[in-house]
């Protein structure tokens, strides 16, 4: 029996990947609120009646992260990763091989730390490192004739997402990721229930919490001369 995908093994052969991560809205709860609301109208010997509901429907957002997977050779589901050259780190690799094979830019998320895996099968210990995706995929791409990509959710994807689809490296990452950004950034964000007219600043405040950006502080220029004349 073949260790646990969460323990490297020392002679492994060196990896680096990325997990490319997108922040999207799915819909939590959408319902009709309201009271109804009577109008008569009649003449001499009777009065007919009717009642119409009057309804506002109230929408609420959530934040669903979507992560990219592209598959091997073989057809199997995996995130791009690859070898370390001898003139790069481990995070180089990593996101030269996913912009090789999935044909994406991004930034790696400060704020999670890199998911370690071992996939005993090939003989390699391999770091993934959360990205979060800036910029549109690439319809065109190095390695699109061999690969292809999909976008599963980590909320709703239940079919998906299960430990008989994945290699066994892969699914434990998954895991390892969905565990860890939802504790992570909830712990400073909403992201269960969202009105509508919120969420671009939400998903704003979302990705300059995970990639540790720092407030941008705005100066105003005329009032700091006024305040140095005096």
């Amino acid at each position: 029996m073949l260790p646990s995908s969460a323990y490297q093994i020392a002679n492994y052969t060196e990896q680096g990947g990325c997990i490319p991560i997108r922040i999207k809205k799915r819909v939590v709860n959408s319902s009709n609120n309201g009271s109804p609301t009577n109008t008569s109208s009649g003449n001499e010997g009777g009065a007919a009646t009717e009642s119409s509901m009057t309804s506002e429907k109230r929408v609420v957002l959530a934040v669903d992260y979507q992560v990219l997977m592209v598959t091997t050779a073989g057809g199997s589901w995996v995130f791009p990763k690859g070898s370390v050259k001898k003139s790069e780190t481990k995070k180089q690799a990593a996101k030269r091989e996913t912009f090789e094979e999935a044909g994406i830019k991004g930034k790696i998320i400060k704020r999670l730390e890199p998911i370690q895996v071992a996939d005993h099968a090939k003989g390699c210990n391999i770091t993934y490192y959360p990205l979060l995706v800036t910029k549109k995929l690439k319809k065109q791409w190095d390695e699109m004739d061999k690969r292809q990509r999909h976008w599963v959710s980590i909320f709703t994807d239940s079919s998906f997402l299960r430990d008989d689809t994945f290699k066994q490296h892969i699914f434990y990452a998954l895991n390892a990721l969905r565990t860890s950004i939802i504790a992570v950034s909830s712990q400073h964000v909403n992201i269960y229930d969202i009105e509508p007219s919120h969420w671009k600043s939400t998903r704003d405040q979302l990705e300059d919490y995970l990639l540790l950006k720092q407030p941008v502080v705005v100066v105003d220029k005329k009032k700091k001369k006024k305040k140095s004349k005096h």
